[in-house]
């Protein structure tokens, strides 16, 4: 696979380096020269755009293209200036230009843009109505069609393959990340263009000096000074259903609210939308205070579509955020949620686990689970042209539980956890100039507390528990952890070149209790001391970095130096102590070229170290559902990655075409080996011993996305494949394991005309493993759905949605099949739609499909709401 992508690549840079290229400098009266200047090369016949460029800040202009006529027109236009239009030959030339201010008086008029998407600089322009149907309410809606922008499943969206770091309503971060309660609820119809920044830098004092190559979205409103939002009001049937989401938004210069509040046990899971998505400027700090669980009951893997087809829930959402701008470039914002989240799951499992002799488990299982969660974020910033400082304090507050009910092999198992979490920390930020250099301190601070208690039967234990008169088996967990980091920084910029270092220290202080107690003649007693732990972690990282980019012309290349001197020390109830001193290196090359207009590619590669934390440096066993049971009695862990990145991006913007090539690879050294030892009922015990041991990963994706303006009509298309390679030890065997997987999605959102529109979607995806002496049979998956929408009139549609779920395994073959039905009225002047929406009309009971992973093969039956008939009306505010 790597062959084969690295000769595309080279067949790819021999037709690039093959294009005409055309180059020179814009200059104005006393020739100063001009920035911004629109400089493009059309057809001469045709008059089509072939190329352009604009202007850099030194007047410099490089424009390549690949145009077969003999002849071209190359214009240059500056707002203000005498436009220049030349006739030259298709051949490399450099041609420098001199404008003159133009005498005429510029009249009133108004611009209608004839492209869906246009360039400005670093700033790509979606018009919204270009993009948006009949059928689409909210942004969400037409996001999802816009070529080079990817949405998905869970909200996130990515261009060109990544993460957006920052999702702006009129150029204000009003909701820290948790951009989907915007995406999901503002209206389609207040949005006039969303813009992608691309080598966004969000903090002003860096803009010129510190270069980003990171990507930003802004969300530009038909009107400056906006009340808007959305109010949902719904009830249906079988069983007794409704929706109620009443979300207020008002954006203005100085101040932006959202606030919200949403109810439903229809399957629309609302919590998502206070999921944080963007990329965190402070490092790990929500990674450090977002909650893990120890402990759990055994679920069963959601489906992979649409959550409203499954998710029976009951669930509640209330939500504010506010901003109000108390000065020029000083924002207080403030965001509270609290929700409250029931869901019931049931379904039923088929584990077959490929030891030396194969073990073959069914469970049917009944869970339900209650949670209520309470999140405040204060965020105090000023972002200053000669000045940086932010600070932000967070809390979160989770009140959890869970019960569920097993049938493993006809015997009943009953599972209970109580799993509540706190944590709160602060973060702060301070950027400000001291000569000519900058200084940079960055302080974070957290604390978090996790006590866990999970109540099972001792049926599958085995050898572990001595079953006889014992009732109940209690494990119980109490984490603490607080962490603190805290650096100064330096950076200077000369010219192209911007230099920074660093100086920092982390200390990481956690100590974590557990014990087993058994139930028995009517009481909890502690069993054996090899399930008890009491343990002392701390973590010293000391670290020193040299950062550099270097940006000119075309050509981008950052290098990152960076060197870590770490402690780590554990100390248990054993009177065992564990250490590890290790100094660290791990450099980190970035290289990117803008090759021209269209083409661009990248390259890095990087050696990181990872070093075992508290979860990892347990002596003695911890239970962490009915079927599992783990110790780490080894050494601490060390894993030393190398990692490979190359990605090639095109883009024709005018065009509305986009297309993303990525491939990676990464190789992981390990100290530490898994064993596995399974016993006939699934129970699994998991120890780590001393071996090491190598993964490797090797994934390569393709996207393409196009817009055909003519047909209003979005292709995307999106093709991936990876490999795994690892070491695994099941029941004393040792076996070196291939996982290879392969996956295609295309998806066509077309509205043909004015009375017909259509949403379809194919993905099919196929996976396999192979042992050192044996192979599992490959797994096929396929899913399609194809939905119609008829506009009947102007006020009127109906939408039939149909997908077909197929899922293969060995000589077995499930399929699923589901049907939809809704109907809406539209009061066009009140901005009202009535809606009456048939589900599930096929009445599907359940949901079953295939996966493997590692040395398992699950197929999986999950139960389907059922038929529903549901009236809604929904309307702006």
């Amino acid at each position: 696979m790597r062959r084969l992508f690295f000769i595309l690549l080279l067949l790819f840079f021999q037709g690039i380096f093959s294009q005409t290229t055309f180059s020179g400098i814009i200059t104005g009266e006393l020739n100063r020269t001009i920035s911004g200047a629109t400089i493009t090369v059309s057809d001469l016949f045709t008059d089509t755009i072939v190329s352009f460029d604009i202007s850099s800040e030194k007047g410099e202009y490089i424009i390549q293209c690949n145009s077969k006529s003999d002849s071209l027109y190359l214009e240059v236009s500056f707002i203000g200036y005498t436009k220049i239009i030349k006739k030259i030959a298709n051949r490399s030339q450099k041609n420098n230009f001199k404008l003159r201010e133009s005498n005429e008086e510029l009249k009133e008029v108004v611009i209608k843009s004839l492209l869906p998407i246009t360039r400005n600089g670093d700033t790509l322009k979606y018009a919204v109505s270009a993009f948006k149907s009949k059928k689409d309410r909210v942004i969400a809606d037409v996001l999802a069609k816009m070529p080079g922008i990817q949405v998905e499943s869970d909200g996130k969206i990515l261009y060109e393959g990544k993460p957006i770091q920052k999702y702006y309503i009129e150029g204000i971060d009003l909701l820290e990340g948790k951009y989907n309660l915007a995406n999901n609820n503002l209206p389609a119809d207040a949005v006039s263009k969303v813009e992608i920044l691309e080598n966004h830098q969000p903090i002003k004092l860096l803009d010129s000096l510190v270069s980003s190559d990171k990507t930003s979205l802004n969300i530009k409103l038909k009107n400056k000074v906006a009340f808007t939002g959305q109010a949902i009001m719904g009830a249906g049937f079988t069983p007794a259903l409704w929706d109620v989401n009443i979300t207020p938004m008002l954006f203005g210069k100085d101040y932006q609210m959202i606030s919200t509040y949403q109810s439903n046990n229809t399957g629309n899971n609302v919590v998502n939308q206070l999921k944080k998505l963007t990329i965190n400027l402070l490092d790990d700090f929500n990674n450090g205070l977002q909650k893990r669980d120890w402990l759990d009951i055994r679920e069963i893997s959601h489906p992979p579509f649409k959550e409203n087809f499954w998710l029976d829930n009951k669930a509640h959402l209330i939500s504010l955020n506010y901003l109000k701008r108390i000065k020029k470039n000083t924002d207080f914002k403030v965001n509270i949620s609290y929700s409250n989240d029931i869901n019931n799951q049931i379904g039923k499992t088929n584990t077959i686990f490929y030891a030396k002799d194969r073990v073959n488990i069914k469970e049917s299982i009944e869970n339900n689970s209650i949670s209520n969660v309470l999140k405040a974020e204060l965020v105090y910033e000023e972002n200053k042209k000669n000045s940086y400082l932010k600070n932000t304090f967070e809390g979160n507050k989770y009140w959890s539980f869970k019960n569920g009910i097993v049938k493993l092999n006809d015997e009943i198992i009953n599972q209970q956890l109580d799993n509540p979490f706190k944590s709160f920390g602060n973060k702060l930020k301070w950027i400000f100039p001291f000569k000519k250099e900058l200084i940079t301190f960055k302080s974070i601070i957290g604390y978090t507390k996790t006590p866990q208690n999970l109540i099972i039967p001792p049926n599958v234990f085995g050898e572990f528990i001595n079953v006889n008169e014992i009732e109940k088996v209690n494990q119980n967990i109490n984490l603490t952890a607080f962490f603190t980091d805290n650096s100064v920084s330096l950076t200077k910029g000369y010219k192209n070149l911007s230099v920074s270092s660093k100086l920092g220290i982390l200390f990481e202080d956690k100590k974590l209790n557990s014990e087993v107690k058994t139930y028995k003649k009517g009481a909890f007693n502690l069993f054996s001391p090899n399930f008890n732990n009491n343990i002392i972690f701390n973590k010293i990282n000391s670290y020193v970095e040299f950062n550099s980019k270097y940006k000119k012309g075309k050509w981008e290349i950052g290098l990152n130096l960076p060197s870590r001197s770490i402690f780590l020390q554990q100390e248990n109830n054993t009177a065992k102590k564990k250490e590890l001193i290790k100094f660290v290196f791990e450099p980190e090359l970035r290289i990117k070229r803008k090759i021209n207009n269209f083409w661009r590619a990248s390259i890095s590669g990087s050696l990181t170290n990872d070093f075992g934390d508290i979860n990892q440096l347990y002596d003695n066993y911890i239970i962490e559902d009915y079927r599992n049971i783990k110790k780490y009695n080894s050494p601490i862990s060390e894993n030393n990655r190398q990692n490979i990145y190359v990605g090639v991006f095109h883009r024709k913007a005018l065009k509305s075409f986009f297309m993303n090539i990525f491939y990676s690879y990464n190789r992981t050294k390990k100290n530490l080996l898994l064993t596995t030892n399974l016993n006939e009922n699934g129970f699994s015990e998991l120890i780590f011993l001393k071996q090491d041991n190598i993964n490797i990963n090797n994934s390569l994706n393709i996207r393409i996305s196009k817009f055909f303006k003519e047909l209003k009509t979005t292709i995307i298309s999106h093709v991936n494949f990876s490999t795994d390679k690892n070491d695994l030890f099941i029941n004393n065997v040792l076996n070196r394991v291939n996982n290879n997987r392969m996956g295609l999605k295309t998806t066509i959102d077309s509205e043909l005309n004015n009375w017909f529109s259509i949403n379809s979607k194919l993905e099919w995806s196929r996976s396999n493993i192979k042992f050192s002496d044996n192979s599992i049979n490959g797994i096929n998956n396929q899913n399609y759905s194809m939905n119609f929408v008829f506009y009947l009139d102007s006020n009127k549609l109906v939408k039939l949605e149909n997908s077909m779920y197929k899922s293969t395994f060995s000589m077995d073959e499930m399929e699923n099949f589901f049907l939809n039905l809704k109907y809406r009225y539209t009061m066009k002047k009140r901005k009202i739609d009535f809606e009456v929406k048939l589900s599930n009309l096929l009445n599907t009971k359940s949901y079953t499909t295939n996966s493997i992973n590692s040395f398992q093969s699950i197929t999986t039956e999950y139960s389907i709401r059922p038929r529903q008939f549901f009236f809604s009306v929904k309307f702006g505010l």
